[in-house]
């Protein structure tokens, strides 16, 4: 005889977060989609309080998540906006949170293009790593080792402003990042697999 598992808390929420996803439609209103999100965080409470619907626990919950919804006050400037969206969904305004909502989407849409952007335009080598294939096209079988050392000789250069005591290159070039001496071996690598292709 086998004896019936229950359902683990994790897996009613992710049970419900799958038909939250699986329920959407593209013709739904704002509305509809703001009625639909309120219910859902609802019914997500309800799952971790573990009520059954329809009882008076589980309205009891409802209100006690309606009232967290409205009072929540975060320190986090990150989460002021989120706030804002479930404020406005606990106080039956689920137009006016939508419209936050679309504001965070185009945001959202904004960076992702001028990430795509910035990939799409081919990257300045950093001066340092011009140095370190300079230094491999003159021995294809120098050591990191080497390598670092022969950029200590270049600090207070043309490309080198100095090398700290924490072991950090400062390029001349203020453009570019620092960089630690530590990464000098990655860098190495990169170079030399880039030149034997």
């Amino acid at each position: 005889m086998t004896i019936p598992t229950t359902q683990s808390l994790q897996e009613k929420l992710n049970e419900l977060d799958r038909d939250f996803v699986a329920a959407e439609q593209l013709s739904e209103t704002d509305s509809q989609v703001a009625a639909a999100v309120l219910k859902w965080i609802l019914q997500r409470e309800r799952i971790r309080y573990q009520v059954t619907d329809d009882t008076k626990a589980a309205l009891e919950v409802d209100g006690l998540t309606i009232q967290t919804m409205l009072k929540w006050d975060s320190d986090d400037p990150a989460l002021s906006t989120v706030e804002k969206i479930l404020r406005r969904l606990a106080q039956g305004r689920g137009d006016t949170a939508m419209t936050l909502i679309h504001k965070l989407q185009e945001k959202a849409q904004q960076v992702s293009d001028e990430m795509r952007r910035r990939a799409s335009v081919p990257r300045e080598p950093h001066p340092v790593d011009e140095l370190i294939e300079q230094f491999w096209r003159q021995d294809p079988t120098i050591s990191a080792k080497r390598v670092i050392r022969k950029l200590e000789m270049e600090a207070g250069g043309d490309v080198i402003a100095t090398i700290t005591a924490g072991d950090i290159i400062d390029p001349v070039d203020t453009a570019f990042p620092s960089l630690r001496v530590s990464g000098i071996d990655n860098r190495l690598s990169r170079i030399k697999k880039k030149n034997s292709q």
